[in-house]
């Protein structure tokens, strides 16, 4: 069994601190993809820790289409997503971040862009 890379414990470890899992969490994955074997990420193989990686992959996917809804909602709020146009929107992202799609935001344009939206609508809903 050859262990883990380099590589793949700095990946493993930056998407821990990503989505801010406690010792317990992450522990809880080291043993579901090893089967129960060890409780340290230090001696995961490296098929188990790829493995330990798509999980940790297709939680963040799951979060930034939880905040891109949350992206989209807003708009729809503010008038900038009309029916399957997103015309508005884009144009804002593209004000914004200077990316013509807005689905073409990393996460943290994305996280920024809900926080500009939201104050947008804070704005909105204090002049009615």
């Amino acid at each position: 069994m050859s262990l883990r890379t380099l590589e793949q414990n700095s990946t493993f470890h930056k998407l821990v601190t990503q989505h801010k899992l406690d010792a317990d969490e992450k522990m809880a994955i080291v043993m579901e993809v090893s089967g129960g074997r060890t409780k340290s990420s230090a001696d995961l193989s490296r098929i188990e820790m790829a493995k330990a990686i798509k999980i940790l992959q297709g939680k963040s996917e799951e979060s930034r289409k939880k905040r891109m809804a949350k992206a989209i909602n807003l708009a729809k709020d503010l008038g900038m997503v009309k029916d399957k146009d997103f015309t508005g929107l884009n144009s804002f992202g593209k004000r914004m971040f200077g990316k013509d799609k807005f689905y073409e935001l990393t996460d943290k344009e994305i996280s920024s862009a809900i926080i500009g939206l939201e104050n947008m609508k804070k704005e909105k809903d204090l002049k009615t």
